[in-house]
């Protein structure tokens, strides 16, 4: 009996068993859980990841963003009124774009999460692609959403400003737009729900008469 074995299948499965473990041990490191699922993506290439593993690693592969906020504030960078970006945005953006290319997509949570840690280092312009996206993808924003973009401002704006007074004008104009958007969608938002609960109640007093006149009682 002549049986092929697929290899490649095998060692993909062993490595996404390998990266369930490591996820698996609360106390694995953040560079540890970066470096297997690293590996796993190297290996699967256009073969499908689970949603699951995709979010899980996106919550492991970075300190607290306590701990990301007490490092920033221990190395704060010479210049204040330039956008530094997070420290490891770019893991954030490789898990987005896998995720991009599995054809799956990630949820208000995993957003929220990124902007977290955003809003733990003042990362103001991340924060405003992130709200951006979110309306891009018809993504339902929570109050959490929009308090996290603005304890980013709040952050970035309680720093010692150390520049030019052009690029703190600038860096105070940036975080006012922000604002200013923030609250635009702050103010849809409430506009849409007024009109999603008027839709409602109409509907609901259709009901009432449709009833009403089923069982003879004068509307």
């Amino acid at each position: 009996l002549n049986v092929e074995v697929d290899y490649g299948a095998k060692l993909r499965e062993q490595k996404q068993a390998d990266m369930l473990d490591c996820l698996a041990d609360r106390f694995t490191k953040p560079n540890r859980v970066w470096a297997q699922y690293i590996e796993l993506l190297d290996m699967t290439r256009d073969a499908p990841i689970p949603l699951e593993i995709h979010q899980q690693v996106l919550r492991r592969c970075t300190p607290s963003f306590q701990a990301v906020r007490t490092s920033f504030a221990r190395s704060l960078p010479k210049s204040l009124t330039e956008s530094r970006p997070h420290p490891y945005e770019h893991r954030f953006l490789t898990i987005f774009s896998a995720i991009k290319r599995a054809g799956e997509r990630a949820d208000l949570d995993d957003y929220e999460f990124i902007l977290e840690q955003f809003a733990a280092v003042g990362h103001h312009i991340g924060c405003a692609r992130l709200l951006r996206e979110i309306a891009s993808r018809r993504l339902e924003p929570r109050t959490r959403t929009y308090g996290l973009c603005l304890r980013a401002i709040a952050y970035k704006l309680s720093l010692p400003h150390r520049g030019t007074d052009l690029e703190i004008e600038r860096l105070k104009d940036e975080c006012s737009r922000l604002c200013l958007f923030v609250m635009d969608m702050i103010r849809k938002r409430v506009a849409e729900g007024r009109k999603k609960a008027k839709g409602k109640e109409k509907l609901r007093e259709g009901e009432d008469v449709e009833a009403a006149g089923r069982v003879g009682v004068p509307s």
